[in-house]
């Protein structure tokens, strides 16, 4: 849902769909053109988003936010997803790096 007090946008999230941190790497997206503003709800979060400048167009503002969020929390999944495969691998590359050990004289 969207409301809209002055130039500020209001958006409320669904806090068993979306994690804080998704949430938050969304709205750091669009940081260069608005302030930002995360609080806690009962029932997820609301997001507002207030225009650096007063030009700036807010009309698909939510669609975009919630294209973005998406994009994040799939981003999200897929990293808890493939942690272990990731983790295993950077191990390996980390003990390949290693630097040879000389033979003792």
């Amino acid at each position: 849902m969207e409301t809209q007090f002055d130039d500020t946008t209001n958006i409320s999230v669904d806090g068993s769909m979306y994690s804080l941190a998704a949430i938050q790497r969304t709205a750091h997206r669009f940081t260069g053109q608005f302030w930002i503003e995360i609080s806690r709800r009962d029932d997820g979060f609301a997001v507002a988003l207030k225009p650096r400048a007063q030009a700036t167009n807010t009309d698909s503002l939510r669609q975009e936010f919630f294209t973005a969020l998406l994009d994040e929390s799939l981003r999200e999944q897929i990293l808890d997803q493939t942690r272990e495969i990731r983790d295993t691998l950077v191990r390996k590359a980390f003990m390949g790096a290693q630097p040879a050990r000389q033979a003792e004289k």
